[in-house]
């Protein structure tokens, strides 16, 4: 019952409180799904065809393949925005919240309830309701945007389109792995970068968080290791780079079992450095 009232009081000044940042996911939805329809206006105009909801997903969070320098390629250094800043808006949803509480009335239910281990048990389950509403919010404005545009609100895709798009190897995949990598792997991240984010605001103002978050974005787009997590949020780093053959795709295993256990990492983490934390401190 204590773990309850913990849950209802982080949704309601957790969530509730903050709606109107929610309003920043529609729109950022709505951009990111104009800016594919605008790309590929011309050959979309060509072929007859329109988008559906799961490949307007597909390109939230493409990404892009790591940067490789090489004198006989002239590849510039096109950063992701649309896919930075899905996860900087993240974060601020997130925002100074833990810390806020922290040093607020969440101190006193700290006190109260002698447990520290259900507080920080209730912001884990209060930060994957976040990420949940977070993503539905993205993938509903896909789903609106493209039953607007075309009338076509399924889950489906065209081959033809997606070959002249993103090449024969990426239309091969089934539907279901691409529900798996748009939609499982952006999750899994989300949850652990926000959990990250908890834990750093533990000690550090949310301003700094923000910062090392952006580095670590930008990092990831131009930098290719199994090890960094966000990479598993974008499908491009799933395939062959025609152009780099010495990159090694990511393993969707793999994938799964990583971000899992540094999930439940940071979980376990989280409760170590909490009963640990001095939140009378002056």
């Amino acid at each position: 019952m204590k773990l309850l009232r913990f849950v209802n009081y982080d949704i309601c000044e957790g969530i509730i409180r903050f709606w109107k940042k929610y309003f920043l996911v529609i729109i950022l939805g709505i951009i990111v799904c104009t800016l594919l329809e605008q790309e590929t206006a011309s050959f979309l105009e060509m072929w007859g065809k329109k988008w559906s909801p799961l490949e307007y997903g597909v390109y939230e969070f493409w990404g892009r393949y790591p940067y490789q320098f090489n004198v006989d390629n002239k590849e510039s250094f096109v950063v992701p925005f649309s896919w930075i800043i899905e996860y900087l808006l993240l974060a601020y949803c997130i925002g100074g919240y833990i810390s806020e509480d922290m040093r607020g009335f969440g101190a006193n239910l700290i006190v109260k309830s002698k447990s520290r281990i259900l507080w920080w048990g209730s912001k884990c389950i209060w930060c994957i309701l976040v990420n949940v509403l977070f993503f539905l919010l993205l993938w509903c404005t896909s789903i609106g945007y493209a039953w607007i545009i075309s009338g076509n609100a399924q889950f489906d895709m065209d081959q033809s389109l997606m070959a002249l798009y993103y090449g024969n190897v990426v239309a091969s995949t089934s539907v279901r792995e691409f529900m798996i990598l748009a939609m499982i792997f952006p999750l899994l991240v989300g949850l652990i970068q926000s959990l990250f984010q908890m834990i750093l605001s533990f000690y550090v103002n949310s301003a700094t968080v923000m910062t090392l978050l952006s580095v670590m974005l930008v990092f990831t787009s131009y930098y290719a290791n199994p090890l960094l997590v966000h990479g598993y949020a974008m499908i491009t780093r799933y395939y062959p780079n025609d152009i780099n053959v010495d990159y090694k795709p990511l393993s969707m295993q793999f994938g799964v079992c990583y971000l899992f256990l540094i999930l439940f990492l940071l979980i376990g983490c989280g409760c170590f450095l909490i009963e640990r934390k001095d939140i009378l401190e002056k």
